[in-house]
């Protein structure tokens, strides 16, 4: 990889660092080296060859700024960073690897044999399978990155135009339907949004051929306003969208997707699924400091505009990974749980039924201890991208809690963390 590309394309990917000032090269004696500044700190890599190509054996240091002691947030950066360039120069295919995570993983998975395959659970971002619930087995396929909206909590890298070959989704179909012959499966269709793979509507009839299999598609709906891609499948009653709508109002919709003029195109979509087909709907809504000022009249929005069609669901969701360092959207948790709560009291009706606030992208449990009908939970791996306090460790529930992105504590700390020493019945 020629120096110039390299620092070009670490730039790219460093650029959403609300802090990031520069990257350049320099010199101390006979050592040549290259440093990323950003706003309280530098992190330098030594040492570079006559070419400026970096070490395979590198070695790194970093320098704060302005008498300025690094945040966790800042700390974690500094770990990111460096494990970035570590992608960027020495992964197999060096700058293409970077770019290209979920083929290479979904070729691996492809090439394992059926018992090496049944030892496999998770593969971040790409494949998951979670066996927890007795009565259906699921299965995450990220199948593409890019997307036609760029959320300011979403984590994907949307830049990049990966998607996974049609070929490698069809054998991990065939491996799943022959390693997990007998159980109700359902298979999780994400992305980037995953509308945009050429090959999306083949897959899903792909796995339409075995009847015990359940399909959810999530998809931020701005293509469904186009027939093509819903109809195929519009009769299929296992087939259901879970559907990213994080506003009612355009404005903020469009400042939390960074789109305009899409707004008008969801509702569409959203309505077409509700009256032109018999998939199930879930509408997803991200709680955070934006939207939730007008939590009361969204939800009076989803009643009035989809729930009178006919029956949805509505998931709220807290942001569970976090925008390389962004937190302005950040809500606390101690203030928004009771209000979520009181509104989905008196909302809530046969039509729009509320799934709960559990799972990984739901709120940490201790915030839910003084509500028992929303007391539910699942059992979870550990999340890397959450961290959980000492006090966490008192907690009856701490296996199944998924803990606070570390944004979180960083500008809200842990005071309002109350762990559960009594079991809740």
């Amino acid at each position: 990889m020629k120096k110039d590309e390299f620092l070009e394309i670490l730039k790219q990917k460093l650029k959403n660092f609300l802090n990031f000032k520069k990257i350049y090269y320099s010199k101390k004696g006979k050592e040549s080296f290259f440093c990323i500044e950003l706003n309280n700190f530098k992190i330098c890599f030594y040492p570079l060859s006559a070419n400026l190509i970096l070490n395979k054996n590198f070695y790194t240091e970093y320098k704060v700024l302005n008498n300025h002691p690094l945040t966790i947030a800042e700390e974690k950066q500094k770990d990111f960073i460096i494990k970035l360039v570590e992608l960027l120069y020495f992964k197999k295919g060096g700058l293409q690897w970077d770019k290209s995570v979920p083929m290479l993983d979904w070729e691996k998975l492809t090439s394992l044999s059926d018992q090496e395959f049944k030892k496999v659970k998770n593969i971040k971002e790409v494949f998951e399978v979670n066996t927890k619930d007795k009565e259906v087995v699921r299965f995450f396929l990220r199948i593409n990155q890019n997307c036609n909206q760029e959320c300011i909590f979403c984590p994907i890298d949307n830049s990049q135009k990966q998607k996974v070959d049609i070929n490698y989704l069809k054998i991990i179909i065939n491996k799943i339907n022959t390693v997990y012959p007998a159980v109700n499966k359902n298979f999780i269709i994400s992305g980037g949004e995953p509308l945009l793979h050429p090959n999306y509507i083949e897959l899903i009839n792909y796995i339409i051929k075995n009847k015990k299999s359940g399909i959810t598609i999530q998809t931020n709906a701005s293509l469904l306003d186009k027939p093509k891609f819903y109809e195929p499948f519009s009769k299929n009653k296992h087939v259901n969208y879970f559907i990213s709508f994080h506003s009612h109002r355009e404005d903020i919709y469009d400042l939390l997707s960074s789109t305009q003029n899409k707004y008008s195109k969801v509702v569409k979509g959203i309505i077409n699924i509700l009256t032109k087909t018999k998939n199930w709907v879930t509408i997803n809504c991200v709680v955070n400091s934006y939207n939730f000022p007008y939590i009361d009249d969204y939800i009076n929005f989803l009643k009035d505009k989809f729930a009178a069609i006919r029956p949805i669901s509505m998931y709220l969701s807290s942001v569970s990974l976090n925008k390389q360092g962004r937190d302005d959207y950040l809500i606390k948790f101690s203030e928004a749980v009771p209000k979520l709560v009181e509104i989905i009291e008196n909302k809530s009706n046969k039509n729009l039924h509320f799934q709960g606030f559990q799972g990984i992208c739901g709120f940490p449990l201790c915030f839910l201890q003084y509500y028992p009908k929303y007391f539910h939970f699942n059992e979870l791996e550990e999340i890397e991208e959450r961290v959980k306090p000492t006090v966490c460790s008192r907690c009856l529930y701490n296996k199944n809690c998924p803990g606070l992105i570390i944004e979180y504590i960083e500008k809200f700390g842990v005071k309002e963390l109350k762990p559960i020493i009594t079991k809740i019945k």
